[in-house]
């Protein structure tokens, strides 16, 4: 029986990181909601808490710079992808500076053979807070809103209530 097809090789794993469509960083695992229904909440026996724990920079330096450099070092086959960077948590916008410091670090090296696109899961509890740089960078955003009031319900804050007319506000005001 020949198996070679499970043979994966150091080219082969290179190839994909050059071609590699998205990277998601978790910036953090901390969030300002506490749903009930959240993997970390109480619907959950024997939850794993949340440890408020969060990426390095020198951590998403290291790898931003290595497929930086694949990316260069292989330009004929990179140049025709297009790149996203995406932050996910926790609530993502809660490490915003850290958001800010890994965009401005990525776009220091001047990576000319890809086009890097930004985008981010989130709440939307903090957007006003930051709408101003993610509309500057073009951020697409994947807003989490279940639906009507009532059926948003288990999307509480830690005071216990309900968010879904500051995250429908929120929206708005992105819109405009």
């Amino acid at each position: 029986m020949n198996i070679d097809f499970l043979k994966i090789d150091t080219n082969d794993i290179k190839m994909n990181l050059v071609n590699l469509k998205q990277l998601v960083f978790e910036v953090t695992d901390a969030c300002n909601l506490n749903c009930k229904y959240c993997g970390y909440g109480e619907f959950y026996e024997g939850y794993d808490p949340r440890k408020r724990e969060g990426l390095s920079f020198k951590k998403a330096q290291n790898i931003i710079e290595y497929l930086a450099k694949l990316w260069k070092d292989n330009i004929e086959t990179s140049l025709s992808q297009p790149f996203t960077l995406s932050f996910y948590g926790g609530e993502p916008l809660i490490s915003m500076e850290l958001i800010k410091e890994i965009i401005r670090f990525t776009e220091s090296l001047d990576i000319t053979c890809k086009k890097i696109h930004y985008s981010m899961t989130t709440n939307g509890m903090l957007l006003k807070k930051h709408m101003d740089f993610l509309a500057a960078k073009q951020f697409n955003l994947l807003v989490s809103l279940d639906g009507n009031e009532k059926n948003h319900s288990y999307r509480v804050d830690h005071r216990g209530n309900n968010s879904h007319k500051q995250v429908i506000d929120n929206i708005k005001l992105l819109q405009q």
